[in-house]
């Protein structure tokens, strides 16, 4: 029997203190206008790929080089927003979105123009995750952080539904650049709608570089080499998504948009019910990640068969599947792992992203240049086979975090891996 006490509800705020709905939602705007940059690139790769002179492998190398800065700046990232503060970190970011996205739309006209952007947009992302990590930790009672995990989260499949919902919206009747230029009022907006939060203290930087002393690293390294195999399986499909079921599916450019977006939708949705069910019901987090992931190989398995027998309706189930499925479990990941470091959220979840950084990066990589010499089936089973070992490697760090005891001290078995 669950003997719980009810949570508090999420708008009741404290003196000088934004509600919590509000504080969430300029997270997730902030979070989403983020992602844009990459998405919408994912998504309006067909139509780019005239105006930058850019073949797929160049495509491939775009999306590794923002995942890369992503990679090599998430514990730096991690270190400042400690130190500053998430507020502060997540408004820096969400204007240097701004600025990519208005660049994309005006000023690159190649694609060696292209890469030094993306760049930016990778430090960017860097910064603003685990930024969102500590202002929820601080800000929401354990009791609500499941779904605040969830709905935050939610941002990048959001914005992989509007990079979908772009392309025949915007991009195939005025251009692809007015996609971008939406996009950068969008994440300016984001960061005027932050909430200033009340001056509390700050790390120094002593205390923000010695954040997580004495923890078990142990666990979180090998949680981040499943971060990396789970990403590199992810950005393989929020890259290529759109392109595979054009060249490969059948699709026509506005059906495989759409088929992005339902599944950005579906991705979205399956985030929510996951944060919700950790607040209520789920008590083994990261064993539930496991078993999303495991399901999401299903669906790239789904969409290398659809790709390789040219059927749309595979296809689309397929890419529905490993969006909402494949893709829905990296809000519970966080939560668990905050939930397990809570001494040091920021510090811990970036050392965990520098890992799924690195996978988005080396997955979209990959997946191009199998794509180009072999076929988008054995792209998609390389995704597959990510996501499998993604969830091997979840299920061994859970283990051994299990048999940890350290200074921050992670919850029981029956809290966060059992």
């Amino acid at each position: 029997m669950n003997s719980r006490k009810p949570a508090p509800p999420l708008s009741a705020p404290g003196p000088g203190e934004p509600s919590a709905r509000r504080l969430l939602a300029s997270v997730v705007a902030v979070m989403t206008s983020t992602s844009l940059p990459v998405f919408l690139v994912g998504s309006l790769e067909v139509e780019m790929r005239d105006s930058l002179s850019m073949d797929l492998a160049r495509f491939g190398v775009a999306l590794a080089i923002y995942y890369l800065v992503a990679s090599v700046s998430s514990v730096p990232g991690s270190r400042l927003s400690e130190r500053i503060g998430g507020d502060r970190s997540l408004r820096s970011a969400a204007v240097m979105s701004s600025v990519v996205l208005i660049l994309i739309a005006t000023g690159v006209r190649d694609w060696s123009e292209l890469v030094p952007v993306m760049m930016v947009a990778g430090f960017a992302a860097s910064l603003a995750q685990p930024s969102a990590n500590l202002l929820l930790a601080e800000s929401f009672p354990r009791t609500r952080q499941g779904i605040a995990f969830g709905v935050k989260q939610s941002a990048a499949p959001l914005a992989t539904l509007l990079g979908g919902v772009a392309v025949p919206v915007i991009a195939l009747s005025i251009g692809w650049r007015w996609a971008f230029a939406s996009a950068s009022v969008v994440a300016c907006a984001s960061a005027v709608a932050l909430p200033r939060l009340p001056g509390g203290p700050r790390l120094t930087r002593a205390a923000a570089r010695n954040a997580g002393e004495g923890m078990s690293v142990a666990p979180l390294l090998v949680l981040s080499v499943g971060f990396f195999f789970g990403l590199a399986a992810a950005g393989s499909l929020t890259g290529f998504v759109v392109a595979s079921g054009v060249a490969a599916a059948n699709l026509s450019r506005g059906d495989a948009g759409v088929v992005a977006a339902v599944g950005g939708g579906v991705g979205v949705s399956v985030r929510l019910v996951a944060g919700w069910s950790a607040d209520h019901h789920i008590r083994r987090y990261f064993l539930a990640v496991a078993g999303m992931l495991g399901v999401g190989a299903l669906g790239y398995a789904g969409l290398a068969a659809g790709a390789q027998d040219a059927s749309p309706v595979l296809y689309a189930v397929a890419a529905v599947v490993a969006f909402g499925v494949g893709w829905g479990w990296n809000g519970l990941f966080n939560f668990a792992v905050v939930r397990s470091y809570p001494m040091a959220p920021a510090w811990a979840t970036g050392i965990t992203q520098t890992g799924g950084r690195l996978g988005a990066m080396v997955g979209p990589l990959v997946f191009a240049f199998v794509a180009k010499g072999e076929s988008y089936a054995w792209a998609w089973s390389f995704a597959a086979t990510a996501a499998a070992c993604s969830a091997v490697a979840v299920l061994v760090g859970r283990r051994l975090m299990a048999r940890s005891a350290t200074g921050g001290r992670p919850v029981n078995e029956k809290g966060s891996w059992g």
